[in-house]
This record gives C-alpha cells, sequence and structure tokens, in this order.
C-alpha cells in the first residue's frame, strides 16, 4: 500500500515551476499518495521585499534625523514626514502579510488534522515558518533544503525580517528526522548555519529526467559554420551578462550570442549602445519550448558575480547546468569557481576569467577545436551525476517507496 505524504512546496504546481522541482515531484506523485500544497508566501520574495523596504526607509530616516539635529533644514523635516509615511505604508503591509501568513497557518493546520499522513516533507525555510509545532507528529518528517540563505547572502543583509525567519527557521529544524540536501558541501554549511549535525542527510543534486533521443543526437560540430553561444534564465549583472556581451564584441560574425529569459533593464539599455548586438528572447512558456531551444545552442554560458556561500558550491545545485548536460551541450563558466573546477574535472567544459579582449573567443575556439570530446564529457556528466532516474532512489528508499 502507498504512503500517505504531504508535500509543502514552494512553487504552484504546473508547467511553469522549476524542472527539477517539477520531476522530483512527479515522481512523488507515482510513488506515493502525495498531497501537494503550495503557500503563497513560500517563496519569501514578499518577506525579502518588505524586509528590504523596511531597511532602506529606516536607514533613510536615521539620516534626515541626524541631519535635521545639525542643520534645522526644512529639506530634512520633509524627507522625514515623507519617510514616516512612506513607515506607515509599510506597517500596514506588514499587518496584511502577517494576516496572510495566520491564513496559511491555518490551512495548513487543517491539512494535517483532516489527512492521515505517514510523512510530510517540506521545501525551504520559510515553508518551517508556516508550520505548527511538529515534534508531537508521529509522522516522519523530511526537509528538503533548494537555497542556503547564509549571513553573506543578500537577502540575509538587507534586513532583519528575515534573521528572525531564519531564527525561527533553526528552532523547526530540530523537530525533523531527515534533511534532503545537494550534496555534502552544502549539507556542512547548512549543518554550521542550523545547527543540524545530528539530523541525517539524503543527497539530491538538481536533477532532471534523461532524454535519450536528444542526448543521442548531438552533432558534432568542430566544423560548423555557424557557433551558437546562448546564456538563459535570468539575464542580469549579477549573472555576468555585462560582460557577456561587452566579451561578446570582440567575437566574428559566426559567432551568435543569444540572450533568452528574463532579461533586465540595464541588460537592455547596455544592448542599445554595443555594435555586435546579441539576439534577446523572452522566457519560454513550457518546458518543451525550453528545450527545443536549447537543442539549438552549441556553448552555453553560465556566470555569476555574487560573492556568497549559496553560489560558491554550485555544481551540484544549478539547474542551468543540468539542462545543458542532458543535451550533452558543453559550457564556458564564469565567476564560479568551485563550479569552473567541477566542469575542467569533468572536461564537459572550460573557465573563463574575461579580464582582456579575446578571453571569451579562446574558450569558444578552445571548445570547438575538441567538441566531439567536450560534448560526450558533458553527456557522461549528466549520466554520473544528474539523471534523475538514479539521484531520485536514495529519496524514495528514505520515504519508503
Amino acid at each position: 500500500m502507498k504512503k500517505n505524504i504531504l508535500h509543502i512546496g514552494i512553487q504552484d504546481f504546473s508547467e511553469k515551476m522549476y524542472p527539477h522541482f517539477y520531476e522530483v515531484t512527479n515522481h512523488l506523485k507515482a510513488n506515493f499518495n502525495l498531497t501537494y500544497y503550495y503557500p503563497t508566501l513560500a517563496s519569501g520574495s514578499k518577506l525579502h521585499t518588505l524586509s528590504l523596504r523596511y531597511s532602506l526607509v529606516k536607514t533613510d530616516l536615521v539620516f534626515c534625523v541626524k541631519r535635521l539635529k545639525l542643520l534645522y533644514s526644512l529639506l530634512a523635516v520633509k524627507k522625514i514626514i515623507y519617510n514616516l509615511y512612506l513607515l506607515f505604508g509599510l506597517l500596514v503591509e506588514n499587518y496584511k502579510l502577517n494576516q496572510q501568513i495566520r491564513e496559511e497557518k491555518y490551512k495548513i493546520e487543517k491539512i494535517l488534522r483532516e489527512g492521515s499522513f505517514d510523512g510530510i516533507i517540506v521545501q525551504d525555510l520559510f515553508n518551517i515558518t508556516l508550520l505548527p509545532d511538529l515534534h508531537s507528529e508521529k509522522m516522519k518528517k523530511y526537509f528538503w533544503s533548494t537555497e542556503i540563505i547564509s549571513q553573506d547572502h543578500p537577502w540575509y543583509q538587507q534586513g532583519n525580517l528575515i534573521k528572525r525567519l531564519l531564527i525561527k527557521s533553526q528552532k523547526g529544524l530540530q523537530a525533523f528526522d531527515r534533511i534532503f540536501i545537494q550534496d555534502y558541501n552544502r549539507a556542512a554549511v547548512f549543518d554550521n548555519q542550523f545547527n543540524t549535525h545530528n539530523i541525517p542527510k539524503t543527497y539530491l543534486p538538481v536533477s532532471i529526467g534523461r532524454n535519450e533521443q536528444v542526448a543521442n543526437t548531438r552533432k558534432i560540430r568542430e566544423n560548423a559554420d555557424t557557433i551558437v553561444l546562448s546564456q538563459f534564465g535570468s539575464i542580469t549583472p549579477i549573472r555576468a551578462s555585462l560582460e557577456l556581451i561587452q566579451e561578446y564584441q570582440h567575437c566574428p560574425e559566426n559567432i551568435k550570442l543569444y540572450l533568452k529569459g528574463n532579461i533586465t533593464p540595464e541588460i537592455h539599455e547596455i544592448i542599445t549602445t554595443v555594435k555586435n548586438k546579441p539576439v534577446t528572447l523572452g522566457l519560454s512558456d513550457s518546458f518543451n519550448e525550453m528545450r527545443q531551444f536549447i537543442s539549438t545552442i552549441d556553448i552555453g554560458f553560465i556566470g555569476h558575480n555574487t560573492k556568497n556561500i549559496n553560489n560558491h558550491f554550485y555544481s551540484m545545485a544549478t539547474g542551468q547546468y543540468v539542462e545543458l548536460a542532458s543535451q550533452a551541450i558543453p559550457v564556458i563558466v564564469y565567476g564560479l569557481e568551485e563550479f569552473g573546477d567541477f566542469v575542467e574535472r569533468q572536461a564537459c567544459g572550460v573557465t573563463v576569467n574575461l579580464k582582456k579582449p579575446g578571453d571569451l573567443l579562446s574558450a569558444i575556439n578552445r571548445i570547438m577545436a575538441n567538441y566531439g570530446d567536450y560534448s560526450i564529457a558533458s553527456k557522461r556528466t549528466f549520466e554520473k551525476y544528474y539523471d534523475l532516474n538514479h539521484t531520485i532512489k536514495p529519496i524514495l528508499s528514505c520515504i519508503g517507496a
């Protein structure tokens, strides 16, 4: 008989959710009687935005008060009044948010009260704050970690609200029987932050199902007339998109750069100023559309300018590379030291510094000179580390499929 499992997720269950989450949830649905619930606050984005706005208004208000004491400036008085007005609006918004949190808590308590569950899977830290006390619950409790919000994470640094929620999460985590996390490096960081050393871990890298048809039809591209380089997903300065566009100016005409996804205004603006313009495309509406686009790529680009623990231990937590590797596509890596080392060891791509003109072109030429080897290595890397048909087995075994 299949076990009854409650899954508290962080995205609405549909093809618009993160592919890894979608496919893992489908495996859970196939093996258990799964009840999936998505609290609308689960992603933490509203909490982060509110926390950041509080912090900015408070900083501005304190500055104006100090200025008023020194200069008795009319401008400072106006600024204080304006910020008090903003602060009042934030207090109202915070009240509404707390109301939503109470409603979500009630809904989850009702699901637990009315259902008969053998286990619960809680995804990410913000969902823990919405749960009742689970210490007395007899069902098995599994926490699924997908992002580390450490002290060097931008969310942690930009407001006290996030810090208070993390403290509350730490207390709630002690009720869990097991933690699912991408790998032992991220587990060590998580244990250090939340004192969860005594809770057993099961590793679940970001992974998706194998597409044999696509992976086996990858063409050897050493003598290609046109080379397609692409960055997809979030196209932002944080993801090194500016450096990529600037380096693209030193590439010949036979190299085409495609930027696909959520492109920020800063990137759109820089594109208007450059001579060698990349092709820009919007977000995909489905997994099939996204993967069809990826199948047209020769080389992927993954970069990051944010230096924190969450982005340092990246090799088992990157959905972008998993999609590339599933189609045997090599990658160029910038700004991600651990992931870059991993890619070089697996011989499935190259790292690049982008410190001087021509660095990107040299990396492209290096891959294209031995494209078949890099492509085969990419497929092999996917099969070894990212094939969900294998990576899901310890999770299913743990829960008792």
